[in-house]
Parts: structure tokens; sequence; C-alpha cells
């Protein structure tokens, strides 16, 4: 953008004018002292540089008026230009809205060995299970996006866990359940990912009897809204989880699956996990 100044100064002399005729006796007139030079109105300031702005314009020249009995009075500044307001920036989507819940997981690392393919998953420092049970994972993420605005979100479950005990809810497909509830007296894990808007449960460990042990890689797709909170929980009523065992030694200790490309591959993870990716946003 380029501002344009305008300098404009006019100045005109008044002059006393001389008779041919020869001055009668007395002293002679003094010429007129010549008129101050009026300045030029002050140029307006230039306009802030912005999106959309508009440049000042320059301030007008002062109007110049003759001198009268050999002074001239100096012209009037002109008003400086008023400033352009700066455009403003347009709002940035996000690029990833996504991006918080990509590679989260579900990890429910064994504590102790127990009977069979079962482990203890314990708080630390601790060697029986909390009255009511525990849950070893409670995170909160922020999706991005627009608010207002709604995404379809696809997302890829990989890893093992033991199937929970669910009731009701609709399957899609029979790996994730939405708006299922825990069966009373369940023993197994519950695993949820609670979406705040549009609100909605959701549970990623289904498919199965209560306590069968589950490989997982299938897809799923959601709609959640710019802005919204997802909590992904983790809880087991009795602190005890079955797990996988490839070779079925008993008991199972220190053994687990392992899924290329996945940490901690080449390692096998003790206990279960459940990993999240997120394949593709899509506004709606």
């Amino acid at each position: 953008m380029r501002t344009f100044i305008a300098f404009t100064a006019v100045a005109f002399v008044a002059f006393v004018a001389c008779s041919d005729a020869t001055t009668p006796a007395g002293t002679p007139a003094s010429a007129g002292s010549s008129g101050a030079t009026p300045l030029g109105g002050a140029a307006g300031s230039s306009g802030k540089a912005g999106s959309g702005g508009t440049a000042s314009t320059a301030g007008s020249s002062g109007a110049t008026a003759g001198g009268s009995a050999g002074s001239s009075a100096g012209g009037s500044g002109g008003s400086a230009g008023s400033v352009s307001a700066a455009g403003q920036a347009g709002s940035g989507g996000s690029a990833a809205p996504g991006a918080a819940l990509d590679g989260q997981r579900w990890d429910m690392e064994c504590t102790k060995a127990d009977n069979g393919n079962l482990c203890a998953v314990l708080p630390p420092g601790v060697e029986t299970c909390p009255n009511g049970g525990y849950t070893s994972i409670d995170k909160t993420l922020n999706f991005g996006g627009t608010p207002g605005k709604t995404y379809d979100v696809t997302l890829r479950f990989q890893g093992t866990h033991e199937a929970g005990d669910y009731s009701g809810g609709t399957a899609n497909p029979p790996q994730f359940l939405a708006g299922a509830t825990r069966q009373d007296g369940g023993l197994h894990t519950w695993l949820s990912l609670e979406v705040s808007a549009p609100q909605k449960t959701y549970n990623p460990n289904a498919d199965g009897s209560g306590g069968s042990v589950k490989v997982y890689d299938y897809m799923a797709t959601i709609p959640i809204e710019g802005g919204a909170t997802v909590t992904m929980k983790g809880y087991d009523i009795d602190c005890l989880m079955h797990h996988h065992c490839p070779d079925n030694t008993q008991p199972c200790m220190g053994q687990g699956l392992v899924v290329a490309g996945i940490p901690p591959a080449p390692a096998a993870f003790w206990g279960a996990f459940l990993h999240m990716t997120v394949v593709s946003v899509q506004e709606r």
C-alpha cells in the first residue's frame, strides 16, 4: 500500500506600486514588508497497514490571502488526514482439530502376577485393592476446531484388553459401544471415551463375554464439536485383569501382545493396552 503526501505552498507577495509621477515633498513612503509565506497543511499520517485498511489522505493546503497594506497573512494549515483503521485479521482454523487425541492410549500395566492369565492392577505403593476399585486412567483432552461446528472423527483402535461388562448401547462396529452402561456386579475392565459435545460415552473394549481377552484392530467414526473435551477412563472394580498370554504360560509373567509400529514394540507390554490413532477429521 502506498501513501501519497501532498504538500502545496503558494505564496503571493504584495508590492507597493510606484508611480512615474514625482513623490510630493515629505517623508517618502516606506515599502510594505512582504507577507510571511504561508505554510502548507501538515501531511496526514499514513494509515496503519492492515488487511483492507484504507490509506489516509493528505491534509489540504492552507489558502493564502494577499498581504494588506504591505503585509500578507499566512494561510492556515490544512487539517491532517485521518488514519485508516487496520484491517482485521481473518480467524485461523485449526489445521489438526484431533491432534490431542492422536496416539493416546488406555494402558493398564500389571503390577504383579496372579493365577492363570490374571494379574493385579494396583495404585502405586499399594498391595491391596482400594474399596470401590481403582481408576487407573483418567485424563481429559481438548478437541480443536471451530466452536459450534461438528466434525466426523475416524479413530483406529489397536491393542488388547479384556472385554468389559456392558449392558445396552449401540455397537458400530461390534467392538465399539455408544451409550452403554456397566453391568451391575461386573468384575471386568471398564474403558470409556466420554465426549462433552455432542454428549456421549463410548466403550472401545466390547464384542466379547466379560473377561474374555480380545485382540483389537478396528476403526470407528464419532461426532465431536469444536472445542469439546474428551475424557478417557479405565476402571476395574477388583483390581484384577485378564491379559494376553501368547503361549498360555501359567502364570503369564511379563508376557503380552506385540503390535508392530505401536510402542513398546518390539517389546511386549505386560498387561493390557489400547492405542488410538486419528485417521481423519471431516467438518460437516
